[in-house]
């Protein structure tokens, strides 16, 4: 698989649940839906333009052990290892049938709130340069991995017909 994404987290909105005033109980397991998406472009040097998609997935985690540290650096969250990279991120591009598969994978820095409920709930966004594309159809799935090597189940974006200019 080719990396010819360009990355780069825009935001993460972080909702730490003071005592789940609701009496939700999140699992300890992560989990994704999808939310929303929009396409743009932006300006990298004058006249020359990237397209570009922010995408936002909302998630949840019962035990806060979302997201790795600095120091993390050691199997099996080292830069090579299978866990180094924690919210992985897979983009088809499509023409009738998928006809290539592109990783945009990259690690969330640490998010386990201070004090007794770790409990969280948030917004991740990213952004995703897609302008080496190969059609004007792309899905992105994605996945949720924490510290305890729980994987969210995969959750997949409706197919989107990308028609910038």
């Amino acid at each position: 698989m080719r990396n010819y994404f360009k990355s780069s987290v825009f935001v993460i909105i972080l909702l730490a649940l003071g005592g789940c005033p609701n009496g939700n109980r999140f699992s300890d397991i992560p989990f994704l839906e999808f939310r929303d998406y929009r396409l743009y472009q932006e300006e990298r040097a004058p006249g020359i333009f990237a397209d570009m998609i922010e995408v936002q997935v909302y998630f949840t985690d019962g035990d806060g052990d979302v997201g790795l540290d600095e120091t993390d650096d050691q199997p099996p969250f080292c830069d090579t290892c299978e866990f180094g990279q924690n919210f992985l991120v897979d983009i088809y591009s499509f023409n009738g049938g998928p006809i290539d598969t592109f990783t945009n994978n990259f690690r969330i820095k640490n998010l386990t709130p201070s004090g007794q409920n770790k409990t969280l709930e948030g917004i991740i966004k990213n952004q995703i340069d897609i302008t080496s594309r190969q059609s004007d159809t792309i899905q992105l799935r994605f996945q949720l991995l924490d510290r305890a090597l729980n994987a969210s189940a995969p959750v997949t974006s409706p197919k989107i017909h990308v028609s910038l200019p």
